[in-house]
């Protein structure tokens, strides 16, 4: 009996070690795979303009993946109106949300951006284009220049008629 004890405890040891080893081979096989595929850069730049289309020379821009809190390293500068980032495409996945921030040092702009499978595949974003303007001006909704009387008879006519005849241009 001592003997078939011996046996059956051997044979546990023996088919624990061999699942252990098998475990580690499939892991290592995945590792290996996953270490083929190198990563590629993704790229995000574009150029920031102001009011009337004019560049924006020195802009401050500022791109944070809100899915991984990675802020990334924008370069500008002085001279250009270009920005540029670059990434790793490991470090980011289709649906990731970027928050996009400009200033041209008075006005700024800030917007959100999904990365969608075929800028992840392309090697990122390209030409996103970015424009600073002043805010509106409080009582101007025309849409002409400055605040006038006529911005006052629009609100007028707005609540009188509605919006289908006389919308209003900021809201």
């Amino acid at each position: 009996m001592p003997k078939t004890r011996t046996i059956k405890k051997m044979t546990t040891k023996v088919q624990m070690i061999v699942g252990l080893v098998s475990t580690l081979i499939v892991v290592s096989m995945i590792l290996s795979a996953a270490a083929l595929e190198p990563p590629t850069p993704f790229k995000i730049y574009g150029w920031v303009s102001g009011n009337a289309g004019n560049p924006v020379y020195g802009p401050t821009v500022t791109i944070e993946d809100l899915n991984t809190s990675e802020v990334f390293c924008v370069a500008t500068a002085g001279d250009s109106n270009h920005y540029h980032a670059i990434t790793s495409s490991w470090n980011v996945s289709v649906d990731n949300v970027f928050h996009i921030y400009a200033s041209d040092g008075s006005n700024e702009e800030t917007f959100n951006h999904t990365v969608l499978e075929p800028e992840l595949l392309d090697g990122g974003l390209f030409a996103l284009n970015i424009t600073v303007e002043p805010p509106g001006v409080c009582g101007d909704v025309d849409g002409l220049p400055g605040v006038t009387t006529n911005d006052g008879r629009q609100i007028f006519m707005y609540l009188l008629h509605g919006e289908e005849q006389y919308p209003l241009v900021c809201c």
